[in-house]
């Protein structure tokens, strides 16, 4: 299973978090939000950050710049359409059950950190991010890739359940 596979397993469980828990005919999981709920879902993870293992400091996010990228060119590898104001299936692709499995467990462990953070916007998950130490060590050196390291030795930053 690749990095993409295991991306579309997450998107897939955001999605079914999002519909469960917002209700709405549609929503608001924009490329932004998408990447800072990855980031936070794989941040305490080793096995998922040595698969999502090209975080980079940018000013608004950790983000992963082969998923980035490959969102950007909408690629045939990604089974969803996600832009800057929500994520839609592309079609029906065969997301391996191990990748969802996976994320099963990996959003479960989100949801018990903040069962709200699905709700947030994406600035809210802007802040949240900006306060773990290693993106602000890595932007501060001027766009360092975040080592596996560094972000599992960060403080965990989620909020709580209010906010």
């Amino acid at each position: 299973m690749n990095k993409f596979d295991y991306f579309n397993g997450f998107v897939y469980e955001i999605l079914n978090w999002y519909s469960n828990d917002v209700n709405r005919d549609w929503n608001d999981l924009s490329k932004l939000k998408v990447l800072k709920l990855l980031f936070l879902s794989v941040a305490e993870d080793d096995k998922l950050l040595s698969i999502f293992d090209n975080f980079v400091a940018w000013d608004l996010w950790p983000v992963e710049l082969d998923i980035y990228e490959k969102i950007n060119l909408n690629n045939e590898l990604l089974a969803f359409e996600i832009d800057n104001k929500m994520t839609r299936r592309k079609q029906e692709v065969n997301i391996p059950k191990d990748a969802i499995k996976e994320w099963e467990k990996m959003v479960l462990i989100l949801k018990n950190k903040n069962s709200n953070l699905v709700k947030k916007s994406a600035s809210a998950l802007v802040d949240i991010t900006h306060e773990w130490r290693c993106w602000r060590i890595a932007n501060i050196l001027w766009k360092l890739k975040l080592s596996k390291e560094l972000i599992l030795n960060s403080n965990k930053f989620y909020w709580n359940e209010y906010f």
